[in-house]
């Protein structure tokens, strides 16, 4: 209640008291006062509100304008620098894309790191144990009943232990070369064929190319009868048929290399026709020889 309004409702209340005015008078103007002084202060509120109001409003807008401001610094940047965080965006990506697929746990070693002598690569023998493809390879050739046992000097004894074999293991030779120019060594591994049993009955040498090709190891058993089958046809081409050739493996290079020798009909076993040397393709299966005819 303001100061004024208080000192009014005295003056009224001592006309009241010397019986000037009448109660009702007195309620009449009392009411009126404090009606005044009402409505005074709730409109000195609602300005203090309005006030209150339009300062949080204010506030509002100020934190509106800087964030505008701030985002269209951030668009003038990236708009300047777009091509340099495009760049740098790839450039982590391709990062992290090469260390995932580095540390890859099924990653294996480049087939180049056959033939290296490290510890990397003894602990990735999985690529090329040659020594195990070679065993695996010997195993094939006896359950195929091609080769039995290592012969022994009492023919006769082997012959009884081993009555499904004709030839005995014998000790293998290897010769390398990367024949298909990808980076990677190849093998030639074989081995003569001795016969256990006496006489001098023979064969062309075991063979077996061991190479890669995109990234995989593979072998190729059929490598001697091929070999043999393409003398046979090149000799038909120069109207020499022989019943059949036999051959022994010397060199790998680009090429096979090796020494044939070819029997036409009635040729005694010890005595063949035709002897001569030969160079097979291994890229394109063709085979150039040199044939002589054979006096002994």
């Amino acid at each position: 209640m303001e100061k004024k309004t208080h000192e009014l409702l005295q003056d009224w209340h001592e006309l009241l008291k010397e019986g000037i005015i009448t109660e009702k008078e007195f309620q009449e103007k009392k009411s009126k006062l404090l009606n005044i002084t009402e409505n005074k202060t709730i409109s000195s509120e609602i300005r203090e509100n309005k006030v209150i109001e339009n300062k949080a409003v204010e506030i509002i807008k100020a934190e509106e304008n800087s964030v505008n401001i701030a985002f269209n610094k951030f668009s003038e940047f990236t708009s300047k620098y777009k091509f340099y965080i495009v760049f740098g965006c790839l450039a982590i990506i391709m990062t992290l894309s090469y260390f995932k697929n580095f540390y890859k746990a099924d990653k294996k070693p480049p087939l180049e790191l056959v033939n290296q002598d490290s510890d990397f690569f003894n602990s990735h023998k999985e690529v090329l144990d040659l020594d195990a493809e070679i065993e695996k390879w010997k195993k094939e050739l006896y359950l195929n009943k091609e080769v039995g046992p290592e012969c022994i000097d009492d023919y006769n004894k082997w012959m009884e232990e081993n009555p499904e074999y004709y030839y005995g293991i014998q000790e293998t030779k290897t010769l390398e070369s990367d024949f298909n120019s990808d980076g990677n060594m190849d093998y030639l591994v074989f081995m003569p064929a001795v016969n256990c049993v006496g006489g001098n009955g023979t064969d062309s040498d075991f063979g077996l190319l061991v190479y890669s090709n995109e990234n995989e190891i593979l072998t190729n058993k059929g490598i001697t009868a091929k070999i043999s089958e393409e003398i046979k046809i090149k000799l038909s081409d120069s109207r020499i048929y022989i019943d059949y050739a036999i051959f022994h493996y010397t060199n790998f290079n680009k090429t096979i290399g090796g020494e044939y020798y070819a029997w036409i009909e009635n040729d005694a076993h010890c005595c063949p026709s035709f002897k001569g040397t030969f160079e097979y393709n291994l890229e394109n299966g063709s085979i150039e020889i040199e044939n002589n005819r054979n006096n002994n």
